[in-house]
């Protein structure tokens, strides 16, 4: 089991200070103790000071690495001032250009008003996706709710993503062409459905959006079940037009813009009803 992580009373006003987000907090101390044996420094601003540049993650391509003494610098050029009430420029301070992209966070405060015990989770597995894959994943998500808007059709894509513990999962965005809860969630749920099983990974998001609403999303579907064989799903999966990338924006085409009631068919071309198929599983 790893070490305890203890602070003392100055790092724990300095982290609920620079982390005043229970999620961010949190996920701070989440990461420190998960990768307690894989980073060195002298103090807590140290680590702090990184975390909030660049993000405590597992280090690429070596097993430890030890943090220089400038994180925590720069944690002192930003909060002193502050403490003093003076005013200190932007200019060199690495403090305000933090990993957070204020799209993305615009994206997990929606999912913080969720309630459930399953928030948490989604919003860590959220913050463990990478800069380049956060950015990608809200311009998906963008792109799909203007296409839709424009031609008045559903529009959605796929993304798989590795966490720090190199563990797939996946992300399914659904832009519904209609206002419709039931018909939004029971689409959303097949496509989640599918592509986690055809993936073969453990966990899957599926966020939707209605045509006219403007949040970043208005449903969000978590299947975290572990993957096992299922001759059913294997049977949809193959009856099942997929588009060669995860990341197409057509991915999943041929669910087309019919509305799925439990007692219609599966819009999986198993044959069987929806509440028989995929709906149940």
């Amino acid at each position: 089991s790893p070490a305890p992580l203890a602070f003392t009373v100055f790092d724990l006003e300095l982290v609920a200070h620079y982390l005043r987000d229970p999620y961010d907090f949190l996920y701070y101390i989440r990461q420190r103790v998960g990768l307690i044996e894989n980073f060195y420094a002298d103090e807590e601003m140290v680590f702090l000071g990184f975390h909030l540049a660049q993000r405590l993650c597992k280090p690429h391509n070596a097993d430890f690495c030890a943090l220089e003494s400038q994180w925590g610098q720069a944690i002192d050029r930003n909060y002193y001032p502050f403490k003093a009430g003076l005013h200190v420029p932007d200019d060199g301070d690495t403090i305000k250009a933090r990993w957070k992209d204020e799209k993305f966070d615009l994206l997990c405060n929606e999912i913080k008003k969720i309630p459930g015990d399953k928030v948490t989770d989604i919003v860590f597995h959220l913050l463990d996706i990478s800069d380049s894959g956060r950015s990608q994943l809200v311009q998906h998500m963008q792109g799909a709710k203007q296409k839709t808007l424009k031609d008045n059709r559903h529009h959605d894509f796929a993304m798989l993503f590795d966490n720090q513990n190199g563990q797939n999962f996946g992300v399914t965005y659904f832009s519904s062409e209609t206002n419709s809860p039931e018909d939004l969630k029971s689409r959303l749920l097949v496509l989640c459905k599918l592509r986690k099983y055809r993936c073969k990974v453990d966990l899957w998001l599926g966020f939707g959006s209605f045509k006219n609403s403007f949040a970043p999303l208005d449903f969000v579907i978590f299947e975290h079940s572990p993957w096992v064989y299922d001759a059913n799903l294997e049977d949809c999966c193959r009856k099942f037009s997929f588009a060669d990338s995860v990341t197409s924006a057509s991915a999943f085409a041929s669910i087309g813009n019919q509305k799925v009631g439990r007692n219609s068919p599966c819009v999986c071309g198993s044959g069987k009803k929806y509440k028989k198929c995929c709906l149940g599983k």
